[in-house]
């Protein structure tokens, strides 16, 4: 598979599932997470769209409904791929009033009906 292959391969895969460039990182084993991202950017299919946050909202909203349920930050985030730092800073935005995310449109998982 050709350079241009494998970034159109990545690129696409990113934007057609629900996996953050983590994800797709691993599930491909190319490229670093940082060249993924910048693809992402340069791509002209989505340059004049808004933007995905890293990690979809939905890993987000599964990060806060498992802490709520009583597991540890700590293995939140090994459950779900992500940095115990990320679960720490989604369950602050979380306590201050919900898990919006304006730059996407959404509404959150705070307003979807979940409550504290």
């Amino acid at each position: 598979m050709s350079g241009r292959e494998e970034r159109e391969r990545a690129v696409e895969l990113y934007f057609t599932t629900s996996m953050s460039t983590k994800q797709v990182v691993e599930h491909l084993g190319y490229p670093t997470r940082q060249c993924l991202e910048r693809w992402l950017r340069d791509d002209p299919r989505y340059a004049d769209a808004v933007p995905k946050p890293p990690i979809p909202l939905e890993t987000r909203c599964r990060a806060v409904e498992l802490c709520l349920s009583g597991m540890q930050q700590k293995q939140v985030a090994t459950e779900l791929g992500v940095s115990a730092g990320a679960v720490h800073h989604w369950m602050r935005l979380y306590r201050a009033g919900g898990m919006a995310a304006p730059e996407t449109g959404t509404e959150g998982c705070h307003a979807a009906g979940r409550n504290r």
